[in-house]
């Protein structure tokens, strides 16, 4: 079973910018993508957000833009990065439906990260003063606010802990389990799903080399917990792949019972055959 993209709808000072209108939301739209209880009552029940439509590979932000505004995705999916004064990159999220973008720039009014299509989306666009101007007048949209924030921080701790204490095999299987979670809660297949992100993508996130993510799909494939066919990947045995991360131990008993022990064996294990270039039909992850 396949996994089918959802369409759905843009302003970020189009006028200003050259940036299509492509429609707007209301409020209740807004807390239903967010899965927040938004106050929609009243005055605010006519407030709208505008939207903005992305191509594949169109540039949402830009490392130093000014942030005018934060984004929720409607549709598709991206990538986030930051990279250092050397071009080394580290991969902060795959934002999908319902997840918040620019929450960076609210630090020191500028956006530290890149965020990029990674297929045709759409994001509803939040003017960062226009939601100031809200948190003051309503205390109920203030703490919207700071629970989008207060969701922000708990990702990047559970990033931290992945990259800090997971093998590369447990990274890998963290990921995939939670894109499958998310897939499963977003309506579509859980088991079987296509990858936006590319192999060096997702290096970049896990702190992985694409070699070793290449090797470490192929292992886990070997040990029948998933089949990967180029970017589709079907999950196996979910069971194992959650023990692998909350046990360190069960890692090291797969690794035995493959025969491959030892700091070493990613050079033993064959590396996946080259991703294909033909572009899978479903959004992908955070």
């Amino acid at each position: 079973m396949k996994s089918e993209a959802r369409s759905g709808g843009p302003d970020h000072e189009p006028a200003a910018l050259g940036q299509p209108v492509h429609g707007t939301v209301d409020m209740e739209t807004l807390g239903s993508l967010l899965e927040l209880p938004l106050p929609f009552e009243g005055d605010l029940a006519a407030i709208t957000f505008s939207t903005r439509a992305l191509q594949e590979g169109e540039v949402l932000i830009r490392s130093g833009d000014e942030c005018r505004n934060l984004y929720v995705v409607r549709f598709g999916s991206f990538k986030t990065c930051v990279a250092d004064a050397t071009g080394t990159t580290q991969g902060t999220a795959f934002p999908m439906r319902g997840d918040t973008i620019g929450v960076d720039g609210l630090a020191n009014g500028r956006h530290n990260c890149v965020t990029t299509a990674l297929e045709r989306s759409d994001v509803v666009v939040l003017p960062a003063r226009k939601l100031t101007s809200l948190a003051l007048a309503h205390p109920a949209f203030a703490n919207l606010l700071h629970r989008l924030m207060g969701r922000e921080i708990v990702r990047d701790q559970a990033l931290m802990f992945m990259l800090g204490s997971l093998a590369a095999e447990a990274r890998v299987a963290a990921f995939l389990v939670d894109l499958s979670e998310r897939f499963t809660k977003l309506g579509y297949s859980g088991r079987v799903f296509n990858l936006r992100m590319t192999r060096q993508d997702l290096g970049h996130y896990l702190g992985l080399n694409i070699e070793t993510v290449s090797r470490v799909m192929s292992h886990l494939s070997q040990m029948g917990l998933i089949a990967v066919r180029h970017r589709e990947v079907e999950i196996v045995d979910e069971t194992t792949l959650r023990r692998m991360v909350a046990d360190p131990s069960v890692l090291h008993s797969l690794r035995e019972r493959c025969g491959r022990t030892g700091r070493n064996w990613e050079s033993r294990v064959p590396a996946l055959q080259p991703e294909s270039d033909v572009r899978p039909r479903n959004l992908a992850v955070r």
